[in-house]
């Protein structure tokens, strides 16, 4: 659950809660404000000349079995009240009355007549049994229903609680759940997916035109990116052709050249036709990743043995620089990759960390099992990266330093195929400055489910 459901619905549920209580507290002082109605009164005078005539034919005896039989067929209280000399108002079994009765019978307009007053909660009706001295029929209107009485006292707040919760988690749950379907699709769509769409279903309120909004952007996005991709993947094929036309030529003109003078400035454009070629062939690599990455044929690797190649391959290259690489630690599982892409990965994030420790100095790789997921780390001994930088080492042609020379790391592209390789065989890459100064960059992916079962059973 996130910020915005619990807003929606604690709102919701104050505003329901609200309302409800100050609805019923106003219903209850009107429905107290209100007088009995002249049907009612009309049926207490009824009742009152029916216990005339039965008190005459039957005396008190069938007037007070009459009474029992009509009181177990209306739903509010009937008394037949007498007043005594010495102790008050008594009904016919000789108990005191309510108080409300009470405060009623000792208004003189209550014995005159049909009578009515409104006593704490209760509106009483008295009438008169105009042939039999001093007995009165008494009604009494407004008495508390079954819940309010006390052992339901709290039944009403528990529904009112009930249906108000479910309502509000339903409305709560229909307002946040397209919100976090966006925000996940938006997240998606940052994350490189330039596939990831918003679902919020047929929707024609804000929160659909919303989702369909994004959803144009983002195919405007993934077409824009797509011809990117394509453009750079067809420069770059397509500048292969004279680049290799060049280097013939080049290499025609040093078997001629006579002079010392041109055939060392043939030796630079040779240099400089196989840094471009270089960087073309990243260029093909990293447009081959993004375009056909889903087609990528995955099989367990052993990356221990991968990254022991590369170790060795970088300390044959830096061997005369004082540079050198080592694998401290090896976690001896399997990963699910395309092996040379693979390889590939962990050869571009270990050059790179040749390329700028410093000199006389060792890059340290290691594998660790850490959970389901294996982790291979690479740190070396250079100055590390500024902290703004962090989070862009992996775009491509994105560059700490402007310099654009070989020397000082290429063109901006060996960390950006490492990072996408990673994704795609379902792991990922940061990157961080160490403790102890340098860079830590770290790579992650998920173990092979064989080998973590072998391990798991070991």
């Amino acid at each position: 659950m996130n910020r915005l459901f619990w807003k929606i619905f604690l709102w919701f549920l104050f505003t329901v809660l609200a309302t409800g209580g100050l609805s019923f507290l106003a219903a209850d002082y009107l429905a107290g404000q209100q007088s009995v109605s002249d049907r009612h009164l009309q049926r207490i005078e009824a009742m009152a000349t029916a216990a005339e005539m039965i008190a005459e034919e039957h005396g008190m005896p069938g007037l007070y079995t009459w009474l029992r039989h009509v009181q177990r067929r209306v739903h509010y209280p009937l008394l037949v009240v007498r007043r005594s000399p010495s102790d008050g108002w008594r009904n016919l079994d000789g108990l005191p009355v309510p108080p409300e009765v009470a405060a009623h019978m000792n208004m003189p307009a209550s014995r005159e007549g049909v009578a009515q007053s409104r006593q704490a909660r209760h509106r009483v009706v008295s009438v008169p049994l105009k042939h039999i001295d001093g007995l009165y029929l008494v009604t009494v209107f407004g008495q508390r229903p079954l819940w309010a009485r006390p052992q339901y006292r709290h039944l009403p707040l528990v529904i009112a609680l009930a249906v108000s919760v479910v309502v509000c988690l339903l409305i709560a749950w229909s307002i946040a759940r397209p919100v976090r379907r966006l925000r996940h699709a938006a997240s998606e769509l940052a994350d490189g997916n330039l596939a990831a769409r918003a679902d919020v279903g047929r929707r024609g309120d804000e929160i659909g035109r919303l989702a369909g909004d994004f959803n144009r952007m983002a195919d405007r996005i993934e077409q824009g990116m797509r011809a990117q991709r394509q453009l750079l993947s067809d420069v770059s094929h397509e500048l292969r052709s004279p680049l290799a036309r060049l280097r013939v030529a080049s290499e025609l003109a040093r078997r001629k050249a006579t002079d010392d003078t041109i055939a060392s400035e043939l030796s630079r454009i040779d240099l400089e036709v196989g840094r471009l070629d270089t960087m073309l062939g990243d260029v093909l690599t990293l447009a081959r990743l993004e375009s056909n990455g889903n087609e990528v044929a995955l099989a367990p690797c052993d990356i221990d043995a991968l990254l022991d190649e590369v170790v060795a391959d970088a300390n044959f290259e830096y061997r005369g620089e004082g540079r050198r690489a080592t694998v401290t630690k090896r976690a001896g599982c399997s990963v699910m990759a395309d092996a040379p892409l693979l390889r590939s990965a962990i050869d571009n994030v270990v050059r790179n960390a040749m390329k700028y420790t410093v000199a006389d100095s060792c890059v340290e790789a290691a594998t660790r099992v850490e959970g389901k997921r294996l982790c291979l780390t690479v740190q070396d001994r250079g100055p590390g990266v500024p902290e703004a930088a962090l989070p862009h080492l992996f775009d491509a042609f994105y560059r700490v330093d402007e310099a654009r020379d070989r020397d000082s790391g290429g063109y901006g592209l060996g960390l950006a195929i490492a990072a996408r390789a990673c994704r795609l065989f379902g792991g990922g890459v940061h990157a961080e400055n160490g403790a102890e100064g340098g860079l830590v960059v770290t790579m992650s992916f998920p173990l092979h489910s064989g080998v973590a079962g072998e391990r798991s059973s070991s």
